[in-house]
């Protein structure tokens, strides 16, 4: 038999020349897909851009968070505009924006592989799934368009890192198991030997109280979803009311679950009272209030009436913006008053065109690809000539005419990773841990169904991470099967 001391070691040596590797695979992606870009670089703009970049330059040669000269801006938070404003400094060109945006999604597969293992046992699976997440469609895509989802998804996901409890060995030595015919324990089950209690270490001393660290780590994981919010406004108080649970249910304890929920108003509230003293909103965007009546209500009318949504947009706005002139309302009042009454008439039926438009997220981000290879369109209106004139004129406006062969590859490898994702699910599901759902099923349910009628592939960016996690999951959950399936057969 080999040397047995030595194997540890060489697992350590394994896993990191694979993620060198894995690494090097998933810059390469990004620049392929970057280069153009940077050839031409109005290319990195969609119809969002905008509202960052104009806010960007006035916050840079102003010093005032405005889009229009003395309207103090609500719609969009500061942060994702401040990091491009940074940027602008030594000169207004994108295409160092693209560039830090490649190296803030390296970061995010170096967090993915980090959330892996302290969800399970073996390096494999953490190695497994930042290959997966190389390889990830929308999030490649859109580290070369300037929109907040990198960044958010970055800062998010370092916030779930320090939010899930670390995995610690125990310190003392257990006496040895009676012999057994199982098998070595199953690598999809987390690691439940967490301690919260002062303990001895080998050599008597004891050491610093976990508990008290992992207060202060709980109160770094609100502060960081508190900059994710100021970042991009989704799932405002859901998220953090998905990591305070989290905590109390994990630990049994409301200590973290308290840090949590003060992290994160200690960065957000500042903002809040902002947006109240500059423009009468106590809220941390006001494009909710926009989108609960462009997208939401306007989408309920249209398949009431029977229009399509963009026209029933157009009237819904020009009525609110009529209101609010005559009755001397402000427009976010109006806005999410009407939304608000509108869905309330069908409330079920609303609810059923939420999910089912919610799913628009996991469509591979196809046109966007072919506007960073050509120049091309956005993706809207696939959904109206789907309904209009049948499933074939749909899929050549989503595919963009006559170079749509160009992104069949990796559309197929985005509907892969969404097979395996789903398999890996129903593994999770039946190991029955709650760290295990919360984080790897609720958290990304949550970034996907959120959206609802305004949902684009774009949406799909956050969720990333998870569904990467999920596709290791179901790949290793296969391979596995199929190993011992070909031992059967030996």
């Amino acid at each position: 038999m080999g040397d047995r001391s030595r194997f540890p070691r060489y697992v350590a040596g394994t896993t990191h020349r694979a993620i060198f590797l894995i690494v090097t695979v998933h810059l390469l992606l990004r620049f392929a897909i970057a280069v153009p870009v940077l050839k031409h670089p109005d290319r990195s703009s969609q119809s969002d851009t905008l509202d960052y970049t104009a806010v960007a330059s006035t916050l840079l040669h102003d010093h005032r968070y405005e889009r229009y000269r003395g309207v103090p801006h609500t719609a969009r938070p500061p942060l994702y505009s401040t990091f491009i404003a940074a940027h602008y400094v030594g000169s207004e060109d994108p295409r160092w924006i693209v560039l830090s945006q490649v190296l803030v999604d390296t970061g995010t597969l170096l967090l993915v592989f980090v959330l892996t293992r302290r969800l399970f046992r073996r390096p494999r699976f953490a190695t497994l799934a930042a290959a997966v997440y190389a390889f990830s469609l929308p999030n490649a895509v859109y580290c070369s368009l300037l929109m907040s989802e990198t960044l958010f998804t970055f800062v998010f996901l370092a916030s779930i890192v320090l939010g899930v409890p670390h995995q610690r060995p125990r310190l003392t030595r257990k006496a040895p198991a009676p012999p057994s015919d199982s098998s070595e324990p199953d690598s999809s089950e987390p690691d439940s030997s967490e301690s919260d209690s002062s303990e001895p270490d080998a050599l008597g001393a004891t050491r610093p109280s976990v508990t008290t660290a992992a207060v202060a780590t709980a109160a770094w994981s609100g502060v960081l979803i508190g900059l994710a919010t100021l970042i991009r406004p989704v799932g405002v108080l859901g998220l953090p009311a998905l990591m305070i649970a989290l905590q109390s249910f994990r630990a049994r304890r409301f200590a973290r679950a308290a840090a949590i929920a003060i992290g994160f108003a200690v960065i957000v509230l500042p903002w809040c009272v902002r947006n109240h003293t500059t423009a009468d909103v106590f809220a941390i965007s006001t494009i909710v209030n926009y989108d609960l009546l462009a997208h939401s209500a306007a989408a309920l009318l249209a398949e009431r009436n029977d229009v399509p949504e963009p026209e029933m947009r157009t009237q819904l706005l020009g009525h609110a913006e009529a209101r609010a002139k005559d009755a001397e309302l402000s427009m976010q009042s109006v806005m999410r008053e009407d939304g608000l009454k509108l869905i309330a008439q069908a409330p079920f039926q609303y609810g059923w065109i939420h999910a089912r438009d919610s799913m628009k997220s996991l469509l591979p981000p196809v046109r966007e690809l072919l506007q960073i290879m050509d120049g091309a369109g956005g993706t809207q209106g696939t959904s109206a000539v789907l309904r209009k004139d049948g499933i074939q004129a749909a899929v050549r406006h989503f595919f963009g005419g006559g170079s749509w062969i160009r992104v069949v590859v990796p559309s197929l490898l985005w509907a892969g990773q969404l097979a395996l994702a789903l398999a890996g699910a129903v593994v999770c599901l039946r190991r029955r841990s709650l760290m295990i759902v919360a984080v790897l099923l609720l958290t990304p349910a949550l970034l996907l169904i959120a959206p609802g009628p305004a949902a684009v592939p774009r949406f799909a960016v956050p969720a990333g991470p998870f569904l990467a996690i999920l596709a290791a999951v179901g790949l290793d959950s296969g391979l596995r099967g199929l190993s011992r399936l070909n031992s059967r057969e030996r």
